[in-house]
């Protein structure tokens, strides 16, 4: 039987010595913990918040993050699409998302806040109506991916095709327009 734990808060602390003993926390914060590489498979959070975690690497076999928050975390090469997907829900703020992949994930109304998304492939997921105004996007994925009512406003090196993706009723400022300018390969001069 899952061991459970409610309300707690944990700062400065390993994950291996948190999750010893206990499968699903809810409602619990996380602060400034440090999990790099270590296994979060089969593990259930509900309604927590990570600040200043460093989860680079960890492993998320069926993993559940229900309503879950992440700010300035480091969340490199993280593979969300092995996360179990009944009522999955994160947003992220100002954190590094470097080398994730979210593909095929349906995800609608994720914040990615003033995030660093480089080489993250989104490729058939499902974003519509998800935020990601001021984060860099530098050769992040968009492949067959709903985007329709994204905001994408000051967002920097965007590279969007409106061909092979659906963006319908998606908000840019001008910067980030260039970013489906680029996509066609088209050169606008002054």
């Amino acid at each position: 039987m899952a061991k459970f734990i409610e309300g707690e808060t944990f700062e400065n602390q390993e994950f291996l010595k948190i999750f010893e003993g206990l499968s699903e926390f809810e409602n619990c914060i996380f602060k400034k913990c440090e999990a790099a590489e270590i296994d979060f498979s089969r593990k259930t959070f509900v309604d927590c918040e990570f600040i200043n975690c460093n989860l680079t690497g960890i492993k998320l076999g069926q993993t559940a993050f229900k309503n879950c928050t992440f700010k300035s975390c480091k969340l490199m090469g993280l593979h969300f699409f092995n996360c179990n997907t009944f009522l999955l829900e994160f947003h992220f703020q100002e954190c590094t998302l470097d080398l994730s992949s979210f593909y095929g994930l349906k995800i609608p109304k994720t914040q990615f806040k003033t995030c660093r998304l480089h080489e993250v492939d989104f490729t058939n997921a499902e974003l519509k109506g998800s935020i990601f105004s001021g984060s860099s996007l530098a050769s992040a994925l968009f492949d067959n991916t709903n985007v329709e009512l994204c905001d994408f406003r000051n967002t920097e090196n965007l590279n969007l095709s409106p061909i092979l993706n659906s963006i319908k009723k998606a908000i840019f400022d001008r910067q980030s327009a260039m970013g489906l300018l680029h996509a066609l390969q088209i050169i606008i001069k002054d």
